[in-house]
């Protein structure tokens, strides 16, 4: 008699899902219907694709490119936002829609540009932040959280105006910066998914960590402080540099375990596909 091992245990060592734990406010992987390939928005004063909107765009001989859906690279599905090299980023409120269990449950809520309160940097709660990022050879991008006052916490990797060169990660946590004396990731950090996070658990007291992930890099930067603009509780995620962006996400309660980098989910799922075979054929 042949034993069947069911398809979702084989998946589960593919991709394991976040805790019960985990609140969303913010959870966009670029797919359709919610998005379609081209302009994020031709108005950027007004709300776009997704409630996704801002200035970013460059202009590339006479014509001007805007931030952008497309289907020429993704880390999961078909599609991505790729963004341009304008060092103005393309935005996203935190908490549009807030539901209970979030802080600001109530009382913030609307798309970009209109959003009214904002997401809780409080060290009471844990929080985190979270994308992917396929960043075009030599280029550099940024991740912030913002409002009107400025944008803070924010991660750099490569030169965006504070002197790290290609290649060199940059965090600032608005009342702790050591963003000059990160390590150079090296050429490694161009042309492969890599995952960003920023992350604050209660256990860290008043720090934070941002953490860069990917094949051959797997940084983290411990942060003693932070705060954010004004208030601190930042209404917005904001994007910009030359790269691709997929899966981006915000929320409180436990991080969410990420999914295993294509090549290598792809290399586990033939090897269950493997297991499976033999089990199948046991009596």
């Amino acid at each position: 008699m042949y034993r069947f091992v069911p398809l979702a245990i084989v998946l589960g060592l593919v991709v394991a899902p976040a805790s019960a734990a985990t609140l969303y406010t913010l959870n966009a992987n670029f797919e359709s219907p919610t998005f379609m390939v081209g302009n994020i928005s031709n108005d950027p004063n007004a709300t776009g694709q997704g409630g996704w909107g801002g200035y970013n765009s460059v202009l590339e001989g006479s014509q001007l490119v805007r931030a952008r859906i497309v289907n020429d690279r993704a880390f999961s599905g078909t599609q991505s936002l790729r963004t341009t090299s304008d060092t103005r980023v393309i935005a996203k409120a935190l908490d549009a829609n807030p539901v209970p269990g979030d802080p600001n449950y109530g009382s913030s809520g609307g798309e970009y540009p209109f959003h009214s309160g904002g997401f809780t940097l409080n060290s009471t709660y844990n929080w985190w932040v979270q994308t992917r990022v396929w960043i075009n050879p030599g280029a550099s991008v940024r991740f912030t959280l913002f409002n009107g006052l400025g944008g803070c916490p924010l991660l750099d990797i490569g030169n965006r105006g504070f002197g790290n060169v290609s290649g060199q990660a940059y965090a600032n946590s608005c009342t702790s910066n050591s963003g000059l004396a990160q390590p150079n990731l090296g050429p490694q950090v161009f042309g492969q998914w890599l995952l960003l996070e920023m992350v604050h658990t209660t256990a860290m007291g008043g720090g934070m960590e941002m953490r860069i992930t990917g094949t051959g890099i797997n940084q983290t930067i411990a942060l003693g402080s932070y705060s954010g603009p004004g208030s601190g509780n930042p209404a917005y995620l904001g994007l910009s540099g030359d790269a691709w962006w997929d899966d981006v996400r915000a929320g409180y309660g436990d991080v969410p375990i990420s999914v295993v980098p294509v090549p290598g989910a792809a290399w586990l799922f033939a090897s269950a596909l493997g297991v499976l075979g033999r089990l199948a054929r046991r009596r």
